[in-house]
């Protein structure tokens, strides 16, 4: 990245042209100077102020990139942009009092610090490219009353939010392909899909399956734990279940209802292990979406 700071730099400096010579090399360097500390800027107002973060992000930037990352980031950036002022003002300074014989010997040291500086902070601009992907899968979530959708990987929740909110995530026949919040709407109420989490304590899941939880944490008015019953997910239904309990243990606060997804592929003997487990859950309970989604509009209104 450093580099197309530089050839941007350098190459709009060669395009200015003055019969003065001594307001050609002193113009040519501040157009470097600019041009260099405009594209520093951008980096630093692409970064989040953490201090103005509220403790969703706070918590999901920490999870993914790292608070510290963020602010290294955004304190050597400001170095850089002082050091170039710096530079510049030095060798302007040297031009003025210099003879033109010089001048050329000038230029090539001032580019090859402004070059230099740039490249010696290469790990920095590439730690910024690395949270600029990581920013372009946060979600903008918006204060709106938010529904959750959580539950194991493979479930159905992907195909749940699809059928609420008309929204269009990846849907694969195979665990795991929720890596990020997927956001759709029902009017003014937010639902979210979150990656699948697996059944073991909080301080064990893995960055992806922390997202969930912050989403739970921060976000849920409503939580709508999804259960298949085919099993089709790859897990037992005790291990849905038990992943339940710990969600509820942990959320004691926030509503909890139910959904059975695949009811298609429902035969006699899993419709009769449904009703086994309303009956040990006692919570509001759904297998129709259609149903699900009244439910939430009532809610809410």
């Amino acid at each position: 990245m450093y580099k197309k700071i530089i050839d941007k730099a350098f190459r709009r400096a060669r395009k200015f042209f003055s019969l003065d010579l001594k307001e050609r090399f002193i113009t040519r360097f501040d157009i470097i100077r600019n041009i260099v500390v405009s594209e520093l800027n951008k980096i630093l107002n692409d970064l989040p102020d953490i201090k103005n973060l509220n403790d969703f992000y706070k918590e999901l930037y920490d999870t993914t990139i790292g608070l510290n990352n963020i602010r290294k980031i955004r304190g050597r950036i400001k170095f850089l942009i002082n050091k170039t002022n710096e530079l510049f003002n030095v060798y302007k300074e040297k031009i003025k009092r210099s003879h033109p014989r010089d001048y050329k010997k000038i230029r090539f040291e001032y580019y090859g610090r402004i070059a230099s500086l740039l490249k010696r902070n290469r790990k920095i601009f590439d730690l910024y490219l690395e949270f600029r992907k990581i920013k372009r899968n946060i979600p903008v979530v918006k204060n709106y009353p938010t529904v959750v959708i959580a539950g194991l990987p493979n479930v159905g929740k992907s195909t749940l939010l699809k059928k609420l909110t008309g929204s269009e995530p990846e849907i694969q026949p195979y665990p795991f392909t929720t890596k990020n919040l997927m956001i759709g709407y029902i009017d003014s109420i937010q639902v979210i899909d979150t990656p699948g989490i697996l059944d073991r304590p909080f301080d064990k899941l893995n960055p992806i399956e922390r997202r969930a939880y912050l989403a739970i944490k921060y976000l849920a008015n409503l939580i709508v734990y999804v259960i298949d019953l085919t099993e089709y997910c790859g897990y037992s239904v005790d291990e849905q279940i038990n992943l339940l309990k710990r969600i509820e243990e942990n959320f004691r606060n926030i509503e909890m209802v139910v959904y059975f997804s695949k009811y298609d592929l429902f035969d006699e003997k899993i419709f009769e292990r449904m009703k086994e487990i309303v009956k040990l859950l006692n919570k509001t309970y759904f297998y129709d979406s259609e149903e699900l989604k009244r439910y939430i509009l009532n809610k809410f209104k």
